[in-house]
Parts: structure tokens; sequence; C-alpha cells
């Protein structure tokens, strides 16, 4: 089962449960619950696991027209992102994704993942411990590399 496959089954769900939708959250916090528990249900098949789209080529990264500068920046940053992701427990990482890319609330997360908002705070900082270690190494790395080059 590809990504595609992932999300069309989503759609499938949604078109199923639409009728039974009560309204007690939010529309974005109940798809966000079905995407969730499709996903899961994914990467708990043998065979399967966890698949990002990576950006690879310059057409992709330009696509927006930023310049080869601006793309090849881009690409690096993702590529960044990937590593400190990939370092993130999947607990840590659907946390943090949630909360800092996808801008859900605390208690928005705690509901599609169905733990407690402590669990989802304390799930956040260790993530964001992570992920201030990954662009700090960088960092590091980045300082280490012009010093080596002048």
């Amino acid at each position: 089962m590809a990504i595609d496959d992932v999300v069309q089954e989503v759609f499938v769900v949604v078109h199923h449960r639409l009728r039974s939708y009560e309204g007690r959250s939010s529309l974005r916090t109940w798809l966000a619950g079905i995407a969730h528990n499709v996903v899961r249900g994914y990467l708990r098949k043998p065979g399967n696991r966890r698949a990002g789209d990576h950006l690879e080529n310059e057409e992709q990264l330009r696509a927006d027209g930023c310049s080869p500068a601006e793309a090849l920046e881009r690409k690096a940053a993702l590529e960044l992102l990937d590593q400190v992701l990939d370092k993130m427990t999947e607990l840590q990482r659907e946390v943090f994704i949630l909360y800092e890319l996808e801008q859900f609330s605390g208690v928005e997360i705690a509901e599609v993942l169905n733990v407690n908002e402590n669990t989802v705070r304390a799930r956040l900082l260790a993530a964001r411990k992570v992920f201030n270690a990954g662009v700090a190494r960088e960092r590091a790395r980045q300082v280490w590399r012009d010093r080596d080059r002048g």
C-alpha cells in the first residue's frame, strides 16, 4: 500500500462515517483522528514502514518560483528536518508534527491521539529537546565546515 492508498483509505472511512459525525469535536480534529488511525493501521501491517514524500528534484523544490540557491537551502532544511524527525520516537514525532507543523492545539492533539493533555505536553517537550539537539548539531557542523574552508 502506497501513500496514495492510505490517503484513499482515509477518504473512504470519512465517507462512511460522515453521517455519524456528531460535532462533539471540531471537524478538523475528527478528520485528523481518522487519518491517524488509518496510518497507524497501515504501519501495523507486516512489511509496511513509515514513508515520506522526499523532495529530491529541483523542479519540485522550485515549484513556487524560488531561485536555485533558495531551492538548495530548502532541500537542506527538509533533509535536516527528516533526520531530526527520524531521531524522535513515533509518539514524540506525531505530537511534534501535529503541534509545530499542523498547528493543532494541545487539546486537539489530546483528542486526536486519545491521551491526556499532560501526556501531549510531555511528548512535545521531549520532541523539542530532540529537535533542538539536532539543530544544534547541524549548526556546529556548519561552523566546522566554514572554519575548514576559510
